[in-house]
């Protein structure tokens, strides 16, 4: 048996070589089809199943008159394995005419060999009473041999294990498998943050995977005898437009888990980061410009799975048993009709059976689709699965009429400036198809990804979560709203319209063709839209546009730009033009950043937008400049925070650090400023470390300590060995020689905030540093060694980038820093930046995934900017220079 084995090996070896090639043939865009080569490694496993039978015969295992039968059940059974998907088989005997013996001696030879041979095997050995049983008690059971398939002998065995079990046991038992089935598909699909849009998608368990194809067919086939997908359309359980795409889609997912077994040598069902591209690139895709072959690949399968999520929930649903005639009579009562073709039962809104039909005979089948759409915002209800169904099987005849009914744009409008439901609403348009016949530009948008580990959904998700983001229930109930809340309630209704369709179109620039950034692409595009589909005023017109060409506008100034320079604030507050611009650009640059990644909003981002927002907002009422009785009032407020005998220094401080500046801080600041200072000097401490405010995921620290050159690339190293994210640093030095830093920070690794007794840990640390116990490269590389290697996820290297802007600040040059982001990145910046002779003024640090983007406002040796063109020009070129060798 051992050289039977040996050549079995040799056969499976050479056929799968022989479909692995078929696999990756593509010539003038054909290619194999997955169920192809689904059915090749299905005739591989057959055969190997025929020889080791015929083995067995020949050896005198089996007769004639021993009734055996060996039955393919599951994925084998309905020819769909996967190059390395387990075999499961069930072996079928007749007790009367197949011994105890024979049978164990077949089908220990049978198992052993295929496991010897290679395959994964599962396996159960019945009589045709046994399955009987086991179909009426068990429904895994059941569902597996449903899909039985015969392979190799008795076939009257076989015949009568169809008759038993896929005839007269499913009859029996139809309506309690289906809803059993319905009740699997409720839990795992049923959770509303279940979404096909995942990153790392399971192909064959997650939404719109493999799975639902499986349970959609199991019910469509107990329920309807529904085996083929004309079948389907035979009885009316999907729109024949559907179908098509529904078998392309399905054949698409078997492709990408064809490839999956292939590259990992084994059962795989995640599409992970670490083989995304090379998935990708071996089916045939490839980098094109800015777009990936990995984000080419992804949109594909998330349009596949969507549109198989969207196909098995309406066969699904309509499989369930017909309602009893009672039923019916309670539904005609509890049944509110809106309309005549539009109802309210069940918590569901309904259009009556073949309403969209009618509607199209008498002309308004535009009105009633937009009409339905409005009950589903007004309601806060979904739409029944029959009425998907309707509007799915529509769409091909009102590809045209719809966006060019003016009363289809007034209402769409109307929708937009709702308070509630407005997000839900354009996701189920946009998922059936109807947001693209309005706005055919949304079309580049859908399933669009953007592979930087940074954005949580896909483009078309993010814009849909983000419109969410712009609801007032949704902004009432996030971290630091309250500004919000206010400028969304200072806004008028047609405000909150052109706010909402500028926030659907803010991206749009991304999924069209060609070159260029997509603000620019998208702004262009925007004017085009507005101009021809929307009945908006001037005004709504002119802030849309704005919203969309401006929307990185606030989170660059806030994240980026030192918001205590008066300049800054003057500068952007032009830019916006007007008080209620800038509350739109406010709520839309919040809307935006909590839709990219849950993760960005946190209480620093929030606060660094409050910060510029009411900024801004003092500027437009007149209300900006600080008089000196003000400043006078404030440190008259610092003193009396501080207690008694505190006056005096409160007074030195600020004359030390030059009242122009300390007006833009907050009592709270000044007063930790004004104790850090005495004790420094008053114990004669080396340095002095404090947090004197925590947030969520922030803390306010102050940092003082004898001024020197390189001060703060000390700091910066060693708190990156201690695994603490600075998140801006406003650095000082008073006209007395000591340095006073407000730094914000955080925990590197879970994003905290950090305590007081973490701070003085720091603190000790930084006088080691300063005292010369230990360098910071010798902290940092044994940081580094602590650290785990490896990062599985494909992070894009990328060069950095180092600009100079002597624009956007009176007093300093400011430089912007991209680059990747590792381990003591801002260490190697700002010791650079020290050696070069530069002082660092204000450094506001920021991570995206991967990429570290940094501003550093820095003077020469004289305090000045650095007007001279070589002398920029060489730090630029060296900093960078630096950053690459690193």
């Amino acid at each position: 048996m051992n050289e039977k084995v040996a050549e079995l090996r040799q056969f499976i070896a050479a056929e799968r070589q022989r479909i692995i090639e078929r696999h990756h043939y593509q010539s003038e865009g054909i290619v194999i089809s997955g169920r192809e080569i689904m059915q090749e490694h299905t005739r591989v496993a057959d055969t190997v199943l025929l020889r080791l039978y015929g083995y067995a015969r020949d050896a005198g295992q089996l007769d004639e008159e021993t009734t055996l039968t060996v039955v393919a059940l599951g994925g084998y059974g309905r020819e769909e394995l996967n190059p390395y998907s387990d075999l499961d088989i069930l072996i079928l005997h007749e007790p009367s005419r197949c011994t105890k013996k024979t049978l164990e001696s077949f089908a220990g030879m049978l198992i052993t060999a295929l496991w010897d041979v290679g395959f994964e095997v599962g396996h159960g050995v019945r009589t045709i009473r046994e399955c009987r049983t086991a179909a009426a008690t068990d429904m895994d059971s059941r569902t597996a041999m449903l899909e039985g398939r015969y392979v190799v002998g008795n076939r009257t065995l076989y015949k009568k294990f169809e008759h038993e079990i896929k005839t007269r046991a499913m009859r029996r038992g139809v309506r309690p498998f289906v809803q059993e089935k319905i009740g699997e598909w409720r839990t795992q699909m049923g959770d509303p943050k279940a979404t096909v849009y995942v990153q790392e998608p399971d192909i064959k368990n997650g939404v719109g995977g493999l799975r639902s194809v499986h349970m959609a067919r199991w019910v469509a086939r107990t329920r309807f005898n529904a085996w083929e997908f004309e079948d389907l359309v035979r009885i009316k359980l999907l729109p024949e437009n559907t179908v098509v795409q529904f078998r392309e889609s399905l054949d698409f997912l078997w492709r990408v888990r064809n490839e999956l077994h292939y590259i990992s040598g084994k059962r795989i069902d995640h599409l992970t980061f670490n083989v995304q591209e090379q998935v990708a690139k071996r089916l045939g895709y490839e980098d094109r410009g800015r777009q990936l072959a990995e984000e080419q690949l992804m949109r594909d399968y998330f349009r596949a799975a969507h549109w198989i999520h969207e196909c098995a929930r309406i066969i699904i649903f309509q499989s369930r048993w017909e309602i009893s005639p009672v039923q019916r009579i309670v539904d005609r009562v509890a049944s509110k009709h809106l309309t005549r073709q539009v109802v309210v039962l069940r918590d569901r809104v309904r259009l009556t059976p073949n309403a969209l039909e009618k509607a199209f005979e008498a002309g308004e089948a535009e009105e009633l689709l937009i009409l339905l759409f409005v009950y589903r915002a007004e309601l806060g209800l979904p739409l029944s699965v029959t009425t998907r169904r309707q509007v799915v099987a529509a769409l091909p005849r009102l590809a045209d009429s719809f966006r060019s009914s003016e009363l289809v744009l007034t209402t769409f409008l109307d929708i937009l400036g709702r308070d509630e439901n407005v997000s839900n609403t354009l996701r189920d348009m946009h998922h059936l198809g109807v947001l693209e016949l309005l706005i055919p530009e949304w079309e580049g948008l859908r399933a669009l990804v953007k592979y930087d580990l940074y954005h949580q959904f896909t483009v078309d998700e993010h814009t849909i979560v983000a419109v969410s983001n712009l609801e007032s229930g949704n902004i009432t109930g996030i971290h630091r709203g309250e500004s919000l809340l206010q400028a969304f309630h200072a806004l008028h209704a047609e405000d909150r319209v052109a706010l909402r369709l500028a926030m659907m179109l803010h991206d749009v620039g991304k999924g069209a063709p060609g070159d260029g950034g997509h603000v620019e692409k998208g702004t262009d595009m925007t004017r085009k839209i507005v101009a021809r589909l929307f009945p908006l005023t001037d005004e709504q017109a002119d802030d849309v546009i704005f919203l969309v060409e401006q929307h990185h506008l606030m989170s660059h100034t806030a994240q980026r730009r030192d918001l205590d320079d008066r300049e800054v604030i003057e500068r952007f507050a032009k830019a916006v033009g007007s008080l209620k611009r800038a509350r739109l650009l406010y709520l839309l640059t919040h809307a935006d950043i909590r839709a990219v990644n849950a993760e960005l909003w946190t209480d620093w981002t929030a606060s660094l937008l409050d910060k510029l927002y009411l900024r801004t907002e003092q500027y437009f009422l007149g209300e900006f400049r600080v008089s000196r009785a003000e400043l006078e009032a404030m440190c008259a407020r610092v003193a009396e925070l501080l207690g008694d005998g505190w006056g005096e220094a409160v007074h030195e401080h600020i004359t030390q650090m030059g009242s122009e500046r300390m007006a833009f801080y907050t009592r709270d600041e000044i007063a930790a400023q004004v104790r850090a200072v005495a004790d420094y000097v008053n114990d004669r401490r080396r340095c002095v470390f404090r947090v004197f405010r925590q947030s969520v995921n922030h803390s306010a620290t102050v940092f003082v300590a004898g001024d020197r050159p390189g001060l703060f690339a000390e700091i910066a190293g060693v708190l990156a060995a201690s695994d603490i994210a600075i998140l801006s640093a406003d650095l000082n030095t008073r006209r007395d020689g000591i340095a006073v830093d407000t730094l914000h920070i955080a925990d590197g690794k879970t994003g905290a905030s950090i305590d007081e007794a973490r701070c003085k840990q720091l603190e000790a640390m930084l006088e080691r540093a300063g005292r010369g116990d230990a360098t910071v490269a010798e902290m940092l590389e044994e940081r580094a060694k602590q650290r785990k290697r490896g990062n599985q996820h494909r992070t894009m290297q990328i060069a950095p980038i180092v600009r100079a802007n002597n624009e956007d600040s009176a007093y300093y040059t400011i430089l912007d820093v991209r680059a990747q982001d590792r381990l003591g990145l801002l260490y190697t910046i700002t010791h650079t930046l020290s050696e070069l002779g530069l002082d660092i003024s204000l450094a506001k640090i920021s991570t995206e995934a991967y990429r570290a983007v940094d501003v550093f406002y820095v003077a020469d040796e004289k305090r000045q900017k650095i007007h001279d063109p070589e002398r920029l020009r060489d730090i630029v070129q060296t900093l960078q220079a630096t950053l690459e060798e690193s």
